[in-house]
């Protein structure tokens, strides 16, 4: 099976969120096959959220996707976090 998608960069590290502070990093998602595809991305828990235009994406043509970290207290309880740090990352598959 050939791969389809490329995403870049491969991984997204927030590093280190301040409370309060939102950090947003961009990826470019390409079809780097000979033919029309379509993706789709699972939804994230809060305090990660995803910004992007869905559809179909023609061969050689990529699609911006915003990954977003937003750190507020209330929202730690559903993220990966070490002492008000939080930590997680997106991966092409």
């Amino acid at each position: 099976m050939r791969k389809q998608f490329q995403l870049s960069p491969a991984h997204v590290h927030f590093g280190h969120v301040e409370m309060g502070q939102l950090k947003v990093k961009t990826c470019i998602l390409t079809n780097i096959s000979p033919d029309l595809g379509r993706f789709f991305i699972k939804p994230v828990n809060a305090p990660l959220s995803l910004k992007y235009k869905s559809g179909a994406l023609p061969a050689g043509m990529a699609v911006r996707i915003e990954v977003s970290a937003h750190h507020q207290s209330h929202l730690l309880d559903n993220a990966q976090h070490d002492g008000g740090c939080i930590s997680s990352r997106l991966t092409s598959s």
